[in-house]
């Protein structure tokens, strides 16, 4: 099926369901918790956060799964702000989103990658040899975009692998942090100072979860975009609640907070 602006309607519910996990699943739980562990210092509050903001998600994604079914074109946003407010609103979100916010965020979280591989890889990166992060950053992008530019179907595709990638190593890092005999639910306890940096702690939550919005842009090339793209976002959103506080959960249980804390970078 082909759309009136000649997209054609490949991405099935596995599909987008990966595009939404797997562009709102970043580093942010990864790198998170021992910054939440450092600033808020509270374990039960950071899990409380991560219960609230996956509530506040759902609610923002149970109304972009009505706009994307009644509006299932490509743009997102776009669409929906040129649908109600008329060209110029959109016109500017397009572009800020296009020269601002889109390049931002990829920078960052390509640069996070690149450190990652680098460490990973035991490749020094350090003040002597500052090119090597931008280096791996820059290609990681260009090679995503030549994948994007085969078509929805290879670009679903690959974004399903590196999708269950990421669940997957959440899942095993739940399973492991469960597993570790030092681990107690002890942890989890609220401490008698209470949280700190309460709002320094939201702003990292919000940070993780943010990223679901962006599978409204496929809304175009989605079979039955009518129907699916509500079910997509609400499972989505629900599978990615669900895996940062059953990770948060398993950090603490493995590591006093205390402990986390001194592993912030």
């Amino acid at each position: 099926m082909t759309t009136d602006d000649g997209l054609r309607r490949v991405i099935g519910f596995g599909g987008g369901l990966a595009v939404i996990v797997g562009t709102t699943i970043g580093s942010g739980v990864f790198r998170k918790p021992t910054t939440l562990a450092r600033d808020v210092g509270d374990p039960a509050t950071i899990l409380g956060l991560w219960v609230a903001f996956g509530l506040v998600s759902l609610c923002g994604a149970l109304a972009l799964a009505e706009l994307s079914s009644m509006l299932p074109r490509t743009g997102g946003v776009y669409v929906y702000l040129r649908a109600a407010y008329g060209d110029a609103a959109a016109f500017v979100f397009g572009w800020l989103y296009l020269l601002v916010t889109t390049p931002a965020t990829n920078g960052a979280l390509a640069t996070f990658f690149g450190e990652l591989i680098l460490g990973l890889a035991r490749v020094p990166a350090g003040p002597a040899s500052p090119w090597r992060v931008p280096a791996v950053a820059g290609l990681t992008v260009l090679v995503l975009t030549a994948v994007n530019l085969l078509g929805a179907r290879m670009g679903s595709a690959v974004q399903t692998v590196f999708t269950l990638i990421k669940v997957g190593a959440l899942l095993v890092l739940m399973v492991v942090s469960f597993t570790l005999p030092e681990g107690s639910f002890g942890h989890l306890a609220p401490l008698p100072g209470g949280p700190r940096a309460l709002g320094v702690g939201a702003a990292s939550v919000i940070w993780a979860y943010d990223g679901w919005i962006s599978v409204s842009m496929i809304a175009g090339e989605v079979v039955a975009a009518e129907r699916l793209m509500r079910r997509i976002i609400i499972a989505g959103m629900l599978a990615i609640a669900l895996l940062y506080v059953g990770a948060n959960v398993g950090y603490f249980f493995a590591m006093p907070v205390g402990e986390m804390a001194r592993q912030a970078a």
